[in-house]
């Protein structure tokens, strides 16, 4: 609960092309990162429409933050 504008600096939905090379189990969309998991569960591959919600979380490694896809709404091949 809270301030949706503020809500809105950390969660958006969006739609893009998935970038996915062959070697690579993970992906990117609009340089927001694709899990494994959600490459998997989807089966996505590279030129793929989709439809996503994104967050925004904080990566310890590289010090800054970054957005992640948390769930897939649609795909087309």
């Amino acid at each position: 609960p809270g301030d949706p504008a503020y809500v809105s600096h950390f969660v958006e939905e969006s739609q893009g092309y998935v970038e996915k090379a062959d070697i690579n189990s993970y992906a990117f969309i609009d340089d927001v990162y694709i899990a494994p998991k959600l490459v998997e569960q989807h089966n996505l591959e590279d030129g793929d429409y989709i439809e996503y919600v994104k967050k925004r979380t904080f990566n310890k490694k590289r010090n800054q933050w970054s957005w992640s896809v948390v769930s897939v709404n649609s795909v087309e091949e």
